[in-house]
């Protein structure tokens, strides 16, 4: 899991990276964010997990992570984020969003290390799949990374084309 999260924030970072502080605050076509309201959404959408308050799961510890798969990773499918992790306007600074991210790899890597991912989160029940384990929450947090990761690159290559 460790390398999962490296793997997809590393990426990210280095997509990002490859914007010009101009850029990270252009729409590059219709109907799509900008790099950095789609840094800050995955941002508001990754930034924590919701387990203040668990409990022993009475399932597998993996059970969602298929779902949660297939629906992240279908980038043919658009998806309605929650208003809660919908990046705001701008401006954006593209230093200031690379911080971020690696601010919260190391905090994702810190509690992998450190709590037990078979714990089942109580604090939030995610639409249409219900509680997950820490586990399916950080397979969650790479599946939704790489769908934007995507979306990212694809901005790229409309910018730079």
């Amino acid at each position: 899991m460790i390398s999962g999260i490296n793997s997809v924030y590393d990426s990210f970072i280095s997509v990002l990276g490859q914007f010009s502080d101009d850029e990270i605050n252009i729409v590059p076509f219709e109907g799509s964010w900008t790099p950095g309201q789609v840094t800050t959404h995955i941002i508001n959408a990754t930034g924590g997990i919701p387990d203040k308050n668990t409990s022993s799961a009475i399932r597998s510890y993996d059970e969602k992570v298929k779902p949660i798969e297939s629906i992240f990773m279908n980038f043919d499918k658009k998806l309605k984020s929650p208003d809660f992790v919908l990046p705001g306007d701008g401006p954006f600074v593209k230093s200031e969003l690379i911080h971020q991210l690696q601010t919260l790899k190391a905090r994702h890597i810190e509690k992998i290390l450190n709590t037990d991912p078979t714990a089942l989160c109580l604090d939030f029940e995610f639409p249409f799949i219900g509680t997950m384990t820490r586990y399916e929450w950080f397979k969650f947090i790479i599946a939704h990374s790489k769908r934007h990761l995507f979306q990212l690159n694809n901005i790229l290559e409309s910018v730079h084309n």
